[in-house]
């Protein structure tokens, strides 16, 4: 499947009607969502059920299992799965829960609008008990972003000939892009059969902006031409560095995002000071938040007018990440699609370190309480990458890529990053040597190689199994990659293009 979104030309009624079917889709999530916790504490304070999953917990925790221990972790599954359906836990449940309280905003949304509401709901629930969901949440107006159907004949319903959308009795004209080929190319996508429409929204300076987003059946008009090369791929924080058998890419991730990180601090600096104006009595005289203060918030008009700003910019930033990955990823695709990268644990590394405070040798002047100054040395952060990780999104990108490998026939597959150890070897000594993050070039075989491109271009050479470099094929190639690796950072300098913390130039 693949999906197509186009822009809605709304005018003030067809616009207080979606505003309307917002407004109600909010007020079924979280009906749901309340009925939802309710049900979820029950399972909580079910005895049998809780029996049941401790038992199934320990055996999932064995490496190995007999014949009998399979058997009765399928029936302690099979006994939980019916305990959640006779409390109502389960999807066709909760949508027929759903269809009383409905029934007032059936000139709204269809049923099956409602029913995939019911679904999405459901789909929190399972991430609760079977994943890593802390809780199911109430949601705010504001943070829905989409109306989704079931099928092409139920709730938003387009219509290709007059390219125009059917939804509550409303007609509403669809507007194609200015960019010719933009447009040719929606004409050829919307060749395919539609499964469903879904109703979209963004917020502008100016207010809401709706759109229709087609689903559609089969694969998508291809664009690009891809190559026929293999690539290794050393995915970084901020940085990507790939290397095949005769070119090489060190690019930065989303260069831009820093712009967007400074205004949108700068708006919720000027949104705190106007809510710290408007409401004096929720802060104490020292600044903090005053917890005692039962009077409701006021909120500006100004400060209304940011608000919809702030979203506006993350929402601008989103999508420029999107797009700048995307373009990388098609300038890769177009050079080979037989990849090979490094799995990385994102979320390992946006976490802070689980190491015991220390102390540097850096000191600084502070004041007590009691007015006295003195020396104290500073601590080593605990923090790692998570505000990198948040700007530059490498996940998105590796996860675009993947999607991307597998459309033009390719695969990207991932080394034993444990056993690899590619930022160690030396290929030239055979040894794996740690060198410190700092440090973003090393001396092999007397040249020396950016770290980053060398972990690619080892990367590139992996054996057939993935679990070391072929050092005889690396030392083939090594000279060859040099002069790429050379003529790289040439181009670069030559351009001014320059990240000394990552790139070390």
């Amino acid at each position: 499947m693949h999906t197509v979104r186009l822009k809605l030309e709304t005018d003030k009624e067809q616009r207080d009607m979606l505003e309307r079917s917002f407004h109600a889709l909010s007020h079924i999530h979280n009906v749901l969502v309340a009925h939802v916790r309710k049900l979820l504490c029950q399972l909580e304070h079910n005895h049998e059920y809780q029996d049941m999953r401790e038992a199934y917990i320990d055996l999932l925790g064995r490496k190995k299992l007999s014949r009998e221990e399979e058997c009765q972790k399928k029936a302690l599954s099979s006994g939980m799965k019916g305990i959640r359906e006779s409390l109502g836990l389960s999807e066709y449940a909760l949508q027929a829960y759903i269809k009383v309280c409905a029934k007032q905003f059936k000139q709204l949304l269809s049923s099956q609008q409602i029913q995939k509401e019911a679904t999405r709901v459901y789909r929190s629930a399972q991430a609760y008990l079977f994943k890593n969901g802390k809780s199911v949440h109430f949601k705010k107006y504001r943070d829905f972003s989409s109306i989704e159907g079931k099928s092409p004949q139920n709730g938003a319903v387009f219509d290709p000939e007059s390219f125009t959308v059917r939804m509550n009795g409303q007609t509403i004209s669809v507007k194609l892009p200015k960019d010719a080929d933009s447009a040719e190319y929606i004409c050829e996508a919307l060749n395919d059969s539609i499964s469903y429409c879904t109703i979209s929204r963004l917020m502008f300076p100016n207010g809401w902006h709706y759109y229709v987003i087609i689903t559609l059946k089969g694969d998508a008009p291809k664009k690009l031409i891809p190559g026929n090369r293999t690539i290794g791929i050393d995915p970084g924080v901020s940085t990507i560095a790939a290397v095949a058998d005769d070119e090489a890419w060190l690019e930065e991730l989303a260069p831009r995002t820093h712009a967007y990180a400074k205004k949108l601090s700068d708006i919720q600096r000027r949104m705190d000071a106007s809510k710290r104006a408007s409401n004096p009595s929720h802060y104490n005289a020292d600044g903090t938040v005053n917890r005692q203060c039962r009077e409701p918030w006021v909120f500006s008009k100004n400060y209304l007018k940011l608000r919809d700003l702030y979203k506006y910019l993350h929402g601008c930033k989103s999508r420029y990440i999107k797009c700048s990955h995307g373009a990388l990823a098609n300038r890769i695709i177009e050079a080979g699609t037989d990849i090979i990268a490094e799995k990385m644990n994102w979320k390992g590394l946006a976490r802070r370190s689980k190491k015991q405070t220390e102390t540097t040798d850096r000191t600084m002047e502070v004041t007590d309480s009691a007015g006295n100054r003195k020396q104290i040395r500073k601590c080593r952060r605990k923090k790692r990458f998570g505000k990198s990780l948040s700007s530059r999104s490498p996940g998105l990108f590796m996860s675009i890529l993947e999607k991307k490998a597998s459309f033009y026939g390719g695969s990207v597959r991932y080394i034993d990053t444990a056993k690899f150890r590619a930022s160690q070897y030396c290929h030239d000594t055979g040894k794996y040597v740690k060198v410190p993050l700092s440090q973003r070039s090393k001396q092999i075989a007397g040249i020396a190689v950016q770290r980053d491109l060398y972990s690619a271009f080892l990367i590139r050479h992996a054996d057939a199994s993935l679990k070391k470099p072929d050092r005889d094929m690396c030392s083939a190639m090594y000279f060859s990659f040099t002069g790429v690796q050379d003529m790289l950072i040439a181009r670069m300098q030559s351009t001014n293009i320059s990240m000394p913390q990552c790139f070390g130039f």
